[in-house]
């Protein structure tokens, strides 16, 4: 997902391309997250610039310097816990997927909770289409 303050001239847009992020300053992750080593990698297979404005270390420091009007952010949609006052556009590039796995020790047991939620992320998630969604603050008095 990508995040830009809703007042951006992005936000606008229900999709959005490389191309156009690229051309924005964007607030990054650290350079130890793999969040930061996606996005890094992904405007390199594309050839794309990035317009670096800035880098923290967390995920909500990120959001908060984007809700300031700082620079826009692209982030997984596991930051979703944080997003409050956000909306959600799409990213129009396959690389903005990244697979999850779930793995477990050969020959070692699972409790009995985390054999349930071993089962249950095997059964669920497969079926869940892959999501390229970025999200953009709701600021006040700005029409949704």
């Amino acid at each position: 997902m990508r995040v830009c303050p809703l007042e951006h001239p992005l936000a606008r847009h229900r999709q959005l391309t490389l191309e156009q992020l690229a051309a924005q300053p964007i607030i990054l992750t650290g350079r130890d997250s793999s969040v930061r080593e996606h996005v890094d990698a992904l405007f390199d297979q594309t050839r794309l610039t990035m317009n670096a404005g800035m880098e923290a270390n967390y995920m909500s420091t990120v959001l908060a310097l984007v809700r300031q009007g700082l620079g826009i952010s692209v982030l997984p949609e596991s930051a979703a816990d944080s997003l409050e006052g956000l909306k959600r556009i799409n990213i129009d590039h396959p690389g903005v997927n990244r697979e999850i796995g779930l793995i477990r020790r050969s020959g070692m047991g699972l409790s009995p909770a985390a054999q349930q939620c071993f089962e249950l992320l095997n059964t669920e998630l497969p079926s869940r289409p892959p999501s390229r969604s970025l999200t953009l603050p709701v600021c006040p008095g700005v029409a949704r």
